[in-house]
């Protein structure tokens, strides 16, 4: 069965456009297909960068409309197909290739016919590791309150056939820290930890740092990234920001905001209509944030809030109290609309505008208009 199609194109000339044309036959072999790629496809696959991997497809009689084909990697989830694996090989369905260096998660194959326009891709992104070795970590966040020392559980996961001492250490520790590793150097998967002391001499604060494994056979590096907090047994006060103490008109959703405290971990929020807060309209923990949306507040209303600190050792005084009120909803009615320069007609046979003003004198918060118009006019055919 033959399909055929026509390519036309124009070009975006201002003096007037010319166009082309080319015609093609595209031939269906019904008993041919479907070609298709079956590993890796299902992306729970895992390679390791320099390994030896067989790709495999589904021929189905497709090797008549061309004996060889080309395989080709995909690194940002199919979009592009930059790197060909292996080129011009038999279309027998498999082929073994060298996993290249690169590292990722969005990676796919496609699979296509050298001397036809057949082709097919992975149906999910597989992941490429390094060949060398990865480190880990369920919990790379660590908080701690001084003098305790901040203690890392760590994962060591080589890369098939990588069979290296790699030893541990630690890069950017905050000052007047030390790092101990047990095991201090490891070969095989399994876990390791890493000790942070003498906390009592490091600053509040947030440390990020980076631990490092070097293979001592090849120098081989790789690194993981850590988040030290360090906290002590005092904690400042929040400075809330907005709504300004006694702003008036807000919305009934207003955004409560305020300053970070960088030896805060999560903030309590506090919102009553009481100003000795004996009864709560909302509360709320923020978590890595400054910023609540209030949710259940009542036009016309005053509100009082205020917001606590806290941290791993320690929870803070609630801030100053600041109180605000809410708009009323209301509805208004303006009729003293009117016109310039004889906007109020409508020009037959033009697309003119029309437009009326009104001057609103009200102090408000103008959160929805609608309009009534009534115009007259001579056509009546």
């Amino acid at each position: 069965m033959g399909l055929d199609f026509r390519l036309t194109v124009r070009d975006n000339s201002v003096l007037g456009g010319q166009t082309d044309q080319d015609d093609t036959v595209i031939t269906v072999n019904g008993s041919a297909g479907p070609f298709l790629v079956s590993s890796p496809n299902t992306g729970s696959e895992i390679w390791y960068a320099d390994e030896t991997r067989t790709v495999t497809w589904d021929v189905n009689n497709t090797a008549s409309l061309s004996p060889n084909v080309n395989i080709l990697l995909s690194t940002d989830g199919g979009y592009t197909y930059p790197i060909t694996l292996a080129s011009n090989v038999t279309n027998d369905g498999s082929h073994d290739i060298t996993v290249p260096n690169n590292v990722g998660t969005t990676n796919r194959i496609k699979i296509e016919a050298s001397s036809n326009i057949f082709f097919d891709l992975s149906n999910a992104d597989f992941e490429i590791k390094a060949g060398t070795f990865e480190i880990t970590s369920n919990q790379p966040t660590v908080s701690t309150c001084q003098p305790t020392d901040a203690v890392f559980n760590l994962d060591f996961a080589p890369a098939p056939g990588f069979s290296e001492n790699v030893l541990l250490s630690a890069i950017g520790l905050p000052s007047g820290a030390t790092a101990v590793f047990s095991p201090s150097t490891i070969s095989s998967t399994g876990a390791f930890t890493m000790t942070v002391s003498n906390i009592g001499s490091v600053s509040p604060g947030n440390y990020p740092i980076t631990i490092q494994g070097e293979g001592q056979t090849t120098f081989v590096t790789q690194t993981y990234d850590v988040l030290l907090n360090v906290f002590d047994n005092n904690i400042g006060e929040v400075v809330l920001t907005s709504p300004v103490n006694g702003a008036q008109n807000q919305t009934s959703n207003s955004l409560l905001t305020w300053d970070a405290l960088s030896s805060a971990s999560q903030y309590d929020i506090e919102v009553s209509n009481t100003p000795n807060f004996s009864s709560l309209v909302e509360t709320a923990t923020v978590v890595n944030g400054t910023e609540f949306q209030t949710l259940n507040l009542v036009a016309g209303s005053i509100y009082y809030w205020r917001v606590k600190p806290v941290n791993t050792c320690i929870d803070g005084e609630f801030s100053e109290i600041f109180v605000f009120q809410t708009a009323n909803d209301v509805c208004n009615t303006y009729d003293n609309e009117y016109f310039e320069n004889n906007d109020n007609t409508w020009e037959t046979f033009s697309n003119n505008a029309v437009s009326a003003r009104v001057d609103v004198a009200d102090d408000i918060v103008v959160n929805d208009v609608s309009f009534f118009m009534n115009a007259t006019h001579s056509d009546v055919g």
